[in-house]
């Protein structure tokens, strides 16, 4: 990541609680972002839509104008109390950009990879399916790629000429 880069993880089963230490929002240092997934397990029920919901409105408190959810699950609920829609709702609502790993065992009949795939593009982000451990890396680091090498661009209209502005991200 970017130095400036606001970090922050969330873990879920049934619940949904801050990986980062109590009272730290955000962090840029990358330890403390690792410890923190360190700290996370798989286990109980799961409430995605209350965790992506929880992470969007975790977004509002950052200080950058570019926002980007990168959501590990595998696609399943059975937990939670907000609907897909409002999570989709949410999202599109606030621009944010959402990328998702999706992680499943090929006979796990509650995973809905399709659902990762559709959150994915309808926020612009993208979906991976790694096939192993080894291959969840390479995923990250090409996610980091795309947000680094992503522009916005817009128009600010001028003396009867208008002119293109590119900002690099």
């Amino acid at each position: 990541s970017h130095p400036a880069d606001e970090l922050f993880t969330l873990n879920f089963n049934e619940r949904v609680w801050p990986g980062l230490a109590a009272g730290r929002g955000f962090t840029s240092d990358r330890g403390e972002l690792r410890a923190a997934l360190l700290r996370s397990g798989a286990r109980g029920k799961t409430a995605l839509f209350d965790a992506v919901d929880a992470a969007l409105r975790h977004l509002d408190g950052g200080q950058q104008s570019r926002k980007v959810l990168i959501v590990v699950s595998d696609g399943g609920d059975n937990a939670s109390g907000t609907r897909y829609e409002d999570v989709l709702d949410g999202a599109l609502r606030r621009d944010v950009v959402i990328y998702t790993i999706g992680l499943a065992d090929r006979d796990d009949r509650d995973a809905k990879p399709g659902l990762l795939r559709e959150l994915a593009r309808v926020t612009g982000g993208e979906s991976f399916f790694p096939k192993s451990n080894s291959d969840i890396t390479p995923v990250m680091e090409r996610i980091a790629r795309d947000i680094r090498s992503s522009y916005t661009l817009g128009y600010v209209p001028g003396e009867g000429r208008w002119k293109l502005k590119a900002l690099l991200n």
